[in-house]
């Protein structure tokens, strides 16, 4: 059992005190604020025809932000995965005691966004093009929504 989380009832679900309560939106709205931060600290990189001269000049010059770029992805990896364990233990529960109405809000959410996530990095990891955003946009709109709700 988490500290400052405390069983009610089977049906109930925990109840959630102090610092305890508020894991799920701020690991969720950090790893989606901290990937922002990121790509635009990241700017506009080169693209794949760029002369491997050019290349070089740009991460010569904007070596800085590239590396604050990096740094703020890696920390970002870190909040997701406080966010993941807290998704995970939230479907653990659901067997014994999650809110019927939060599970099936979960089911939903996952149903619907599952293509466009599935797709959007098929097509980021195959092709890099501006169709991948969709489906990393909706992973982000997916984040924040279920952080809020398991807030709740």
């Amino acid at each position: 059992m988490v500290m400052g989380m405390e069983r009610t009832g089977v049906a109930a679900g925990p109840i959630r005190r102090g610092w305890a309560r508020w894991i799920p939106v701020l690991s969720g709205f950090a790893t989606v604020g901290l990937v922002f931060a990121a790509h635009l600290f990241h700017g506009a990189v080169p693209s794949t025809r760029t002369p491997p001269r050019e290349v070089a000049v740009f991460y010569r010059t904007h070596a800085s932000g590239q590396l604050v770029g990096g740094f703020l992805l890696v920390i970002a990896a870190f909040a997701y995965l406080a966010f993941a364990g807290v998704v995970r233990r939230a479907v653990q529960r659901s067997d014994g005691g999650m809110d019927p109405v939060t599970l099936q809000t979960l089911n939903l959410l996952y149903n619907d966004l599952y293509a466009p996530i599935a797709l959007g990095i098929a097509v980021g990891v195959g092709v890099l093009t501006p169709a991948s955003m969709v489906g990393f946009l909706g992973l982000g709109v997916w984040v924040l929504i279920v952080s809020v709700m398991l807030t709740a």
